[in-house]
Parts: C-alpha cells; structure tokens; sequence
C-alpha cells in the first residue's frame, strides 16, 4: 500500500460527510409519489366519463408533470458547482475545497479500465450488487401487488386507494431516519439492517394473521413493510461515499442499477395468481430474501471494519516511518485529493 492510498485511508477512516442524508432527501420522493399517487387515483376512480380511461389520466397527468421537471432541469440544474451561474468564484473554491475534503474527487473523463477491473475484482462491489437484488426483488413484488394484498383483506378498490398511502408516509420516515443516523454514525450497513427488521416482522403478521380477518394487524403488517425501502437510499450513500476513482465509481453505479432493474423485473414473479388470495408463497420468499439481506450487510460491515484498522495500522507505520504530525499527513491527503485514485492505487 503506498502513501497514496494511505492519505485516501486517512479519509475513509474518519471523515463524516453528508451524503446520506442528502440522498435521502431526494429518495423519500418515492414515499411522497406513493402516498400523492395513492390521492390523485382515488380522485379519478369517481371520474365516469368516456373521453379517457382512468389509467390515461393518471399517464397523462404524470407524464405532464414529469416533462416539466425534465424542462426545469435541463434549463436550471448544473452539471456541476462549477458551471452552476449563480455562485461566486469564491463559492466554487468552497465547493472545490469541500470535495477535497470528501477525497471523492470530481469528474474525470478519462476512462481507466484498470479502475474496471479494480471494481470487477472487489468482492464488496459484488456484495452490494447482491445487496441491491436482495432488496429490489421484495420491492419489485410489494410494488406491484401491494394495493392487491390491501384489497384481500376486505376492502374495496377506492378504500384500497386510500389504505395503501401510509405505507409511503412509513417510506418517507424511514429513509430520512436512516440517512440522518447513516451520517451522524458513519455508519452505512447497520441502517440497512435496522430498516430490514421491521418488514420482516410486517411479513410475519401477514403470513401468521392471514386467517384471522383482522384488518387492524395486516393493515399494520403491510404498514411495517414501507421500511426496508430506505436501505437502497443508503446503499447509493455507501457506493457515493466509500468508493474513490471515478471511472471505479461509476463501475460500480452501473452495476447497482442494473441489478436494481434485474431485481424488480424478478420481483414481479413473486406473487403468483395460483397463490391469491393469501400469497403465502410471495410473503414467505420476501421474509427470506430480506432475512439473506441481513447477513450480506453484516458481512460487508465486517469486511469494511477490518480494512479500516488495517489502513489505520498502515496510517501510524507511515506517521512513524517519515515522522509526520497529522497535520502533515492531513496536508499530504489534501494534495492528492484529486488524483483520481481508488483506495487500492
């Protein structure tokens, strides 16, 4: 390991950022969406008219609203603090001087394959993918079979509607939760594993409650499960924060989402129709899945432990070695902040 790599340990080891919180932020909009497009049918389910089919309205108004934030974005949002018109110079030093306290670097366009194989060759790259599957395939089935297991329970289709909101307020919560401790804590596998739990148990009500009738359990049990969707909100914290060199990052972003879009198209298949009403079958794969999630967080969090205090042994060899203070050190982190190395190189 060369000092390089020693002054990218120094960050990962101690430094504090934000990310997961900002993240969150932006991926609570999936509980908002829920709980605003749980409304917005309802409202259309009383339209009566022939002009439009319900579900035209609801792509229609979507779509509509969707263009118009696509517009917004194009003409308003940067590509960077640096092209962002309305910060002063001395803003965009700050920005610059945050990122270099970050030592995540800023864009490069210089593709490095040896970052690819780098990235190819971690095996934590292939446990937050499997991670990323883990969670996707229960979301990919709760998402589209959610509203149809409320509906079972005794409800009709407009009361489903509006039954069905909550889980996204539980989302909202849970996400920002997670991602205020993520980042308080340093912590990115233990909030995974805490959003985990609680679904787990809302299955359980499911599969153990299902002959009872009594709404109030499984309405609470279906309730418990808008919890685990935090987890891919503080996994995207994880690969933003502990992944340095950008062509590695953006490996690594790839194949998330891929296997994020692989997950929910296995989802769907979960819920089979020979299963229904109960789907007994479905709940008990995702109590599985979710339980698998568990352990891969932990193993992740272990092996992540255990590079750290060997980066920290190595940082003290290094201290020793050339007789640095830690501002030294901190200095000497600072002039590679944008090398655009990984924490390997």
């Amino acid at each position: 390991m060369n000092r390089y790599c020693c002054c990218y340990a120094l960050a990962d080891a101690s430094l504090i950022v934000n990310k997961a919180t900002r993240i969150a932020y932006f991926y609570m909009m999936l509980g908002f969406t829920q709980v605003f497009g749980g409304f917005v049918s309802y409202g259309i389910s009383f339209y009566d008219g022939t002009a439009l089919r319900g579900y035209q309205i609801v792509y229609y108004l979507l779509g509509g609203l969707a263009f118009l934030v696509s517009l917004i974005v194009l003409l308003w949002f940067p590509d960077s603090p640096m092209t962002w018109r309305m910060l002063s110079e001395e803003e965009r030093v700050a920005c610059l001087e945050r990122v270099r306290d970050d030592q995540g670097g800023i864009e490069n366009k210089k593709f490095k394959k040896e970052q690819v194989m780098e990235a190819l060759m971690d095996v934590r790259t292939w446990l937050i993918v499997l991670a990323t599957m883990l969670t996707d395939i229960p979301s990919g089935g709760l998402t589209n079979f959610s509203n149809m297991i409320i509906r079972n329970f005794g409800y009709s289709s407009k009361q489903t509607l509006i039954l069905a909101t909550p889980t996204g307020v539980v989302e909202m919560f849970s996400v920002i939760i997670c991602g205020w401790y993520s980042d308080k804590k340093g912590e990115r596998m233990l909030p995974v594993i805490w959003a985990t739990l609680p679904t787990i148990v809302g299955m359980a009500l499911l599969i153990g409650f299902n002959e009872t009738k009594q709404k109030g359990i499984l309405l609470f049990g279906t309730y418990l499960t808008g919890t685990f969707g935090s987890t891919l909100s503080v996994i995207y914290a994880y690969n933003a924060s502990n992944t340095s060199g950008y062509t590695k990052k953006l490996t690594i972003n790839a194949l998330t989402l891929t296997f994020f879009c692989v997950g929910n198209i296995i989802g769907t298949e979960i819920f089979q129709p020979s299963d229904a009403p109960a789907y007994i079958p479905g709940k008990t794969a995702i109590m599985v899945l979710l339980a698998a999630q568990i352990g891969v967080a932990y193993l992740l969090r272990y092996i992540n432990i255990g590079l750290n205090r060997k980066k920290l042994d190595t940082l003290a060899q290094l201290k020793l070695t050339n007789g640095w203070t830690e501002e030294q050190l901190q200095r000497e982190a600072e002039r590679h902040a944008f090398a655009d190395l990984t924490d390997k190189q």
